[in-house]
């Protein structure tokens, strides 16, 4: 562990957190605005916490804000206060954060959990630097000196094209961006991790080498606070001086069985997708469509009634080709197509049929009948969708 650094509460042996440190103390210098983000667990608040005390905001208030911790209404007198009266409970004034804040740095915690209206408010006090509070009745709103940095765990980008984040918001906040790397991308800082929840536990125990190669292995979705929770955990339940292997969870002891976030899950689908089309002669031709893609582990289920290849070994109608009705053949009256005009106005028998009568088949109700006998009698625009299957006849 060459280089090991601990500022401000942060451990690190990995470069991408040496320079993900050394960046949040360039952005402390100005007063700028900071947007953080990161998965859940990596440390966002301590990033914020670093660039408050590097700042020379550092000897006024840092104020944290809990966004999805709050309602809409609530977090809107929280912003901004509230007078006396505005609302049922409000029995005196309150002085909202932002207003504790005044010279100081305003931590808004999971800034992608706020509705949109909310969304709005905060947009025109980072324009303007001006606040009013929930009831008030002055016409001159208040002007307050804060610097915002805010955090999330959330895709900004995504939840702008679902309409779910104003975009306007987004560049806002983004002045100065920093992400923070998950703890499985960066091996080197957790057996310095290991070490530091171990002293600071206060009991005297070492673990051996397989365990820390364990550790390593996992892939730790939860990133530090995880490894911290775990650490203690395993401390304090380990009967001996020494924790092996045995004693840790058996989820990070079968490290290689554990479950994929998301986006790994997305990637291994597609994967197995490719091989299913390349490899295996799969395609998404009119006929099997998208039953290539049903059939992998974890691929989505076709909608009820979805045509589908039949499998091997099953009875199925014989695959003519397509020839004229027989003779004598009348549509059902369920199956009769629209009158055409070159016929002068007579009953077009139905498309559906013309292989079924050539090869001796009758149409008979879809009742009880496999899924893959199926088939629409008439074709869309030609007539009616009356459903019907292929049942062989005894002649």
């Amino acid at each position: 562990m060459d280089g090991v650094g601990q500022q401000s509460g942060f451990l690190f042996a990995d470069s991408r957190m040496r320079t993900l440190v050394a960046m949040a103390e360039r952005a402390a210098a100005c007063d700028s605005k900071v947007l953080i983000t990161g998965e859940s667990g990596v440390g966002k608040d301590l990033v914020a916490r670093h660039i408050h005390t590097h700042a020379d905001r550092a000897s006024r208030p840092f104020v944290v804000v809990n966004c999805p911790g709050l309602t809409e209404s609530l977090l809107e007198s929280e912003l901004f206060g509230h007078v006396k009266g505005s609302f049922t409970g409000a029995y005196r004034d309150k002085p909202g954060k932002l207003q504790i804040a005044d010279r100081g740095t305003l931590f808004l915690d999971e800034v992608g959990e706020m509705s949109l209206r909310m969304q709005a408010l905060l947009l025109r006090f980072l324009e303007n630097g001006e606040i009013q509070a929930v009831g008030s009745d002055e016409s001159v709103a208040k002007k307050v000196d804060v610097r915002v940095v805010a955090a999330t765990n959330r895709n900004l980008a995504e939840m702008i094209t679902a309409g779910q984040f104003r975009e306007d918001l987004f560049y806002r906040l983004r002045v100065i961006h920093l992400e923070v790397p998950p703890l499985r991308e960066r091996p080197d800082d957790i057996r310095l991790l290991v070490a530091h929840f171990i002293e600071r536990s206060g009991r005297a125990v070492t673990i051996d080498e397989e365990a820390l190669r364990a550790f390593e292995r996992y892939r730790w979705p939860g990133n530090v606070r995880e490894l911290q929770n775990v650490i203690e955990q395993t401390v304090w339940l380990a009967p001996a001086d020494v924790i092996h292997l045995e004693h840790l969870p058996p989820a990070i002891r079968t490290a290689g069985e554990t479950v994929l976030p998301s986006r790994e899950r997305r990637t291994r689908v597609a994967d197995q997708l490719y091989t299913a089309l390349v490899v295996s002669g799969y395609s998404f031709c009119v006929t099997p469509r998208l039953q290539a893609f049903s059939q992998l582990p974890g691929g989505p289920r076709l909608p009820r009634g979805f045509p589908r290849v039949p499998r091997r070994g099953s009875r199925r109608p014989p695959a003519a080709a397509a020839r004229p009705a027989a003779a004598g053949h009348r549509c059902q009256p369920g199956e009769r197509g629209r009158r055409g005009a070159a016929a002068g106005g007579a009953l077009r028998s139905c498309r559906s049929h013309e292989p079924a009568a050539s090869a001796g088949w009758r149409m008979a109700p879809t009742r009880g009948c496999a899924p893959w006998n199926r088939r629409r009698a008439c074709q869309p625009g030609r007539g009616t969708s009356t459903v019907r299957c292929f049942s062989r006849r005894a002649r």
